[in-house]
């Protein structure tokens, strides 16, 4: 869905489209991307926005709070807050504000929660190649991944 200003890395985009074509497919869907450590994987079961990466958020509030992962592995919230990224668009990145999002002190993988954006408005089309989130108030696609 979208990266970090300060962290693009566009002049590397060509060859690590060419490596991830010879990468196995998986179901998930890559919504963000820049360098492997920003991209934000969208996952319909999710119930929150997560990361391990206390240093991206603008704000942020400490709140501790428990949820449990699908195989029932207990995970715990230090505090949520605001981070700002940028969405891809019609092949633009585009600025915005992921919010909400928890963090989660030992999270490897960003999680992008496709039931919290239907929450705050947002409908979700996945298709074989992608997904797009479209603005229900105003029908604009918001943002774009593809699956990887």
């Amino acid at each position: 869905m979208g990266h970090f200003a300060a962290k693009c890395e566009k002049p590397k985009r060509a060859s690590k489209r060419n490596e991830r074509k010879e990468k196995e497919e998986k179901s998930v869907f890559s919504i963000v991307k820049s360098t492997e450590t920003e991209e934000w994987i969208a996952d319909s079961a999710a119930s929150a926005h997560i990361t391990g990466r206390r240093d991206w958020f603008a704000t942020y509030r400490e709140e501790q709070e428990t949820f449990y992962l699908a195989d029932n592995q207990l995970m715990i919230i230090e505090g949520r807050g605001d981070i700002e990224v940028e969405f891809m668009v019609k092949g633009q990145w585009q600025p915005g504000t992921l919010k909400n999002v928890c963090y989660h002190r030992n999270g490897t993988k960003n999680i992008f929660s496709v039931g919290q954006a239907v929450e705050n408005g947002y409908e979700a089309k996945l298709t074989i190649n992608g997904i797009k989130l479209i603005n229900k108030k105003d029908g604009r696609v918001r943002a774009e991944g593809k699956r990887i």
